[in-house]
């Protein structure tokens, strides 16, 4: 067999696992076809086996199928990823949001009944929760690039891209506990 037969053949392998849609193939898998042919050529014409080619195809076709299903797996895996950072972010800004709420309406209560002097000691937890709405909203646009990232195919970028959305939502929530904390202590200097 001829050189230009060998390529010949794996040009209509990959057009033909292209027709069956086919878009990507691992590399070592094309190398490993590549090798079986070459180990069953030889210098004559018919130094090919048909069975051993077809042996090969089928391997090749195992291959493919195996790989395809290995991408199938690794873009779930990407979904449910990106679902719980979605939520963890929620999360986040729920709480935070909800506990900026009730403490100022607390607030507005305390003013209308006059008690402005405790107003001012609610600062520093409020700025805590709001700080923690802050965070958790840049950790939104922080998944929203690291995805974009994986997408692209830049696994570094998208890896600490995600490292600093865990930074980001982990601050969120310690924000929450500060300002909660900060709440707790005004509310037992009042007597409450």
């Amino acid at each position: 067999m001829k050189n230009r037969d060998l390529l010949e053949i794996i040009r209509s392998e990959i057009q033909a696992a292209i027709s069956r849609g086919q878009k990507d193939m691992p590399l070592k898998a094309l190398d490993d076809y590549i090798v079986g042919l070459v180990a069953l050529a030889s210098d004559d014409i018919g130094g090919l086996d048909e069975v051993m080619l077809e042996k090969y195809r089928a391997k090749i076709q195992t291959d493919l199928t195996v790989y395809s299903q290995q991408e199938s797996q690794r873009l779930e895996l990407l979904r449910s990823v990106s679902s719980s950072a979605h939520e963890a972010v929620r999360s986040s800004i729920l709480i935070n949001g909800g506990a900026a709420v009730a403490l100022l309406a607390f607030i507005g209560h305390l003013a209308s009944i006059g008690e402005n002097e405790l107003v001012a000691g609610f600062a520093s937890p409020l700025v805590g929760f709001v700080s923690g709405i802050l965070a958790a909203t840049l950790a939104y646009g922080f998944v929203y690039f690291a995805q974009l990232a994986f997408y692209r195919g830049s696994i570094n970028v998208g890896s600490w891209l995600r490292v600093v959305t865990v930074v980001f939502v982990l601050g969120s929530l310690g924000l929450f506990v500060y300002g909660s904390y900060s709440a707790y202590r005004i509310f037992l200097s009042m007597g409450v």
